[in-house]
């Protein structure tokens, strides 16, 4: 996951802070949804990287506005 956030850091450079947020949220809310209802192991694990993106990117926006 450390490593992901470089490469999602920098793809996130171009959007704008409130459409990062969005996304972030969504992706962390469809994957969870998605591990919910899951019955293969494999959907499982790829919502979990869904979260997991979704995570990283919420909360590098996110943290932009708490240092203030």
């Amino acid at each position: 996951a450390v490593c992901l956030t470089i490469f999602v850091a920098k793809i996130m450079k171009k959007v704008k802070d409130i459409h990062a947020l969005l996304i972030g949220g969504c992706l962390f809310i469809t994957g969870y949804i998605i591990l919910s209802i899951s019955h293969l192991p494999i959907i499982a694990v790829a919502a979990m990287a869904v979260v997991t993106i979704g995570e990283i990117i919420f909360y590098l926006q996110n943290k932009r506005y708490k240092r203030v």
